[in-house]
């Protein structure tokens, strides 16, 4: 099925078009560095976990403390 008048270009000939995606491919990792680099996530995870825990008990502690003082300022307005 080859039509007339359609040729592959001269420059064409020899060209490999996925080198071009093998050759900008960063390299694989090594099992070492994955496991290096998921040891670093889960760090930096647990501390942004322990910080996020931290704001909500301090949260939790401003809301006691605010529920105290509202009972306070409703008592006395009554």
């Amino acid at each position: 099925m080859t039509r007339e008048g359609m040729q592959t270009r001269a420059k064409n000939a020899e060209a490999h078009p996925g080198n071009i995606v093998k050759t900008a491919a960063a390299p694989r990792r090594t099992s070492a560095q994955v496991k290096a680099d998921k040891q670093a996530a889960a760090e930096v995870k647990e501390k942004a976990d322990q910080a996020q825990q931290t704001k909500l008990r301090e949260i939790a502690r401003l809301e006691a403390a605010s529920k105290g003082a509202h009972i306070e300022f409703s008592s006395t307005r009554r």
